[in-house]
């Protein structure tokens, strides 16, 4: 119920930012992203950012509730066992459960709601979100999950500054320091066998390393 009502209001704010957005009789070109007659190109975000649509206090509280429990349930799930690879390698099984709750974490970080970032932060479900990400590191759909939760927190910019220090922070989620780690074990495992390949998170990393230097 959570997950669906996260990405319903996300679609509503966005669908309702498009119709204010254009004036009469403009439409966005349908593959380059620019106006008819104009040469910059149209931003989405901008008028999502500037379009004023709270979600209701009482959603607001419910779900400063399930931060808590969702970070207890990534910390305790149960472990499904583990998984061989076809280059015979043995890998941990993530379990549909902990997927899922991340993926309402994805949701909820998606909303772009100020008054639920202390709770991401105190609740500490993001950094159990990024352990996941680097454990597990063939599960392409958690991979896609925890990547769009950092690429909105960290194109949000000074909008989310809480939640990004958290991101950040040696003392948080140490996104810099895993990044870092993430290539230099890539450049020195050199025992690695060539048919394991690279870890699939990589491409991620790199998107985020790219955001981070924006930012």
């Amino acid at each position: 119920v959570v997950l669906q009502f996260c990405s319903e209001h996300r679609m509503m704010m966005q669908s309702v930012a498009v119709e204010r957005g254009f004036p009469s009789g403009e439409s966005p070109a349908a593959n380059d992203g620019t106006l008819d007659g104009e040469e910059s190109s149209f931003d989405l975000s901008r008028y999502s950012q500037a379009l004023v649509t709270t979600v209701p206090s009482d959603v607001v509280e419910a779900l400063r509730t399930i931060l808590p429990r969702a970070a207890d349930r990534l910390r305790s799930g149960s472990s499904p066992g583990t998984l061989i690879l076809q280059n015979t390698e043995e890998i941990p099984r993530l379990g549909q459960y902990k997927l899922k709750v991340v993926n309402v974490l994805e949701g909820i970080i998606r909303l772009q709601e100020p008054k639920l970032d202390d709770v991401v932060v105190s609740s500490e479900v993001l950094v159990l979100a990024l352990d996941l990400f680097f454990l597990h590191q063939w599960n392409s759909l958690l991979h896609q999950s925890v990547s769009s939760i950092l690429m909105s927190v960290l194109e949000e910019g000074d909008s989310r500054a809480e939640l990004h220090r958290h991101l950040l922070a040696a003392q948080g989620c140490r996104l810099l320091h895993r990044l870092v780690e993430a290539f230099q074990d890539l450049s020195h495992d050199e025992d690695r066998p060539l048919n394991l390949g690279r870890p699939g998170y990589i491409g991620h990393c790199v998107l985020a390393c790219e955001a981070v230097m924006k930012g």
